[in-house]
């Protein structure tokens, strides 16, 4: 829970990300408000720091990326008693603790192949949190789990090179992906064999072949069973194979995939 705030946020002309954070923002039901603020020239010996208008009821300063810490109007109010910090210190608190699965870019695919990965997870009762970008809009959904699913682009445009959050808890790090001519084939390795897990019939689509096995393969590390995902995938329409035979395979066309 939050202590009771009002952020007023400060916005360079040339910020990025801002919509996804006006996104988180407001899906955690912050009271805020914005103003455009490029930052202030230090002013000459005698003269008072640049002005910027405080709105009623703000107890806290928020300023997004390309405006210093030490910007004379920032000093001016924490002297003033307010809660100034940047977009990345107010994501470090709100992540401390919480385990953050960082999105690689996928443009171009559609809501439902996005927010996939965040499906499984709630499905199997990780209640994640999730933000993603679609036609331009963005969406976030607020749950109550720890895992938390970021676009890493949009993180690094917010808050820069910065680890935030913890790593994510793997419970079998060797599941690895095979594309075959007509599907993509699931493989976890046991004792220097690829054990099969499943399957799911290629779309014809590269991107959204690598975004739905991208997801899968992360549910099937975090420990997420494949009956599980069965039921997820079966709702889009996808046929699925499943089977735990152990099969020999030859290395040669495994994916890895990592989350950072």
């Amino acid at each position: 829970m939050w202590p009771r705030r009002k952020i007023q946020l400060l916005i360079p002309a040339a910020a990025q990300g801002i919509a996804g954070l006006q996104a988180l923002l407001r899906g955690m039901a912050l009271d805020f408000t914005e103003t455009a603020y490029d930052g202030a020239v230090l002013p000459e010996a005698g003269q008072e720091a640049p002005f910027v208008n405080i709105e009623a009821d703000v107890t806290d300063l928020m300023y997004a990326a390309g405006i210093a810490a030490a910007d004379a109007f920032l000093v001016a109010a924490r002297e003033q008693g307010y809660r100034v910090y940047s977009v990345a210190e107010f994501l470090r608190t709100l992540l401390a603790g919480e385990r953050v699965l960082r999105l690689p870019p996928a443009p171009g695919a559609v809501h439902d192949e996005k927010f996939l990965l965040w499906r499984l997870l709630e499905q199997a009762g990780f209640e994640p949190s999730g933000l993603c970008e679609q036609e331009n809009e963005w969406v976030f959904r607020r749950g109550r789990g720890i895992h938390w699913l970021l676009p890493d682009d949009w993180l690094t445009a917010v808050a820069g090179a910065e680890i935030l959050g913890r790593e994510p808890r793997w419970l079998d790090e060797t599941v690895c992906r095979k594309e075959r001519e007509e599907e993509l084939d699931f493989y976890s390795v046991r004792d220097q064999k690829y054990r099969f897990i499943g399957a799911v019939p290629r779309s014809g689509g590269q991107l959204r072949e690598k975004t739905t096995g991208e997801a899968i393969q992360t549910a099937l590390k975090l420990g997420i069973a494949w009956r599980d995902i069965q039921e997820i995938l079966k709702k889009t329409g996808m046929e699925i194979k499943a089977g735990w035979q152990n099969r020999n395979e030859e290395e040669s066309g495994l994916i890895d995939f990592e989350v950072a």
